[in-house]
């Protein structure tokens, strides 16, 4: 458990993005989209992240409310075995469950009493369940985070690896990314509020094209990791 004042020191150490889990190199087929013709202007990418942000608050955060507020082994198998069925592109789940397994070592390492949590202990026994969003919210549901600042925080590290991405691949000025980050706010705040009641049972995909451009992604010549 922490203290108030050691999870606000945390959240920045969670938020950096150079924490070593993965994310960085991970782009949700943006790149794939930007390709494709469909982000051109700011105004494209302003759409894009709201639809993105939509799916996350549509998805992610109803199986997250779920597995911050259920303890039995039976229940996070139910959770776990649903969510990684919702996702059946080998790319995303992929990224998903080494983000997961990798988050999930390395909070292991930076508070070593997680050890005793039998929530981990499941997890860390099902690794192939382990998906990123699920294990995000268990870990700090057991460092005495509250749901709103978990899903706060997940949504706010998933908009700005989006718009890391962006920038690295030259679809936006450093500028016009953190003037795009501060607009949309706002948005997450109000669509995070409109699912904080959401269990997994009323979770749902509603950006499709964004799953097909996921799936395209290996296709391409990948600029993230040459910039």
């Amino acid at each position: 458990m922490l203290s108030q004042k050691e999870k606000s020191l945390f959240s920045l150490m969670l938020s950096d993005s150079a924490l070593p889990i993965g994310g960085f190199a991970f782009s949700n087929g943006l790149e794939s989209l930007a390709r494709m013709g469909f982000l051109s202007s700011y105004q494209d990418f302003h759409e894009y992240t709201e639809t993105f942000i939509t799916q996350i608050t549509d998805f992610d955060i109803p199986y997250m409310n779920s597995c911050y507020q259920m303890d039995s082994d039976a229940q996070l198998d139910e959770i776990s075995v649903r969510y990684h069925a919702m996702i059946p592109l080998p790319e995303t789940r992929r990224s998903s469950l080494v983000q997961g397994a990798n988050f999930l070592r390395m909070l292991k390492t930076l508070h070593p009493p997680l050890h005793e949590s039998p929530k981990i202990n499941w997890y860390m026994t099902h690794l192939p369940l382990a998906h990123f969003c699920l294990i995000f919210s268990v870990c700090l549901e057991q460092l005495n985070f509250t749901l709103p600042e978990i899903t706060q925080l997940y949504i706010f590290k998933a908009l700005r690896d989006q718009i890391n991405a962006a920038v690295r691949l030259a679809l936006l000025s450093p500028t016009d990314a953190m003037l795009l980050q501060a607009t949309m706010i706002n948005t997450c705040l109000q669509r995070l509020e409109a699912a904080q009641e959401k269990t997994y049972l009323q979770a749902r995909k509603t950006a499709v094209l964004m799953d097909i451009a996921q799936g395209y992604h290996k296709n391409l010549y990948v600029k993230l990791f040459q910039s």
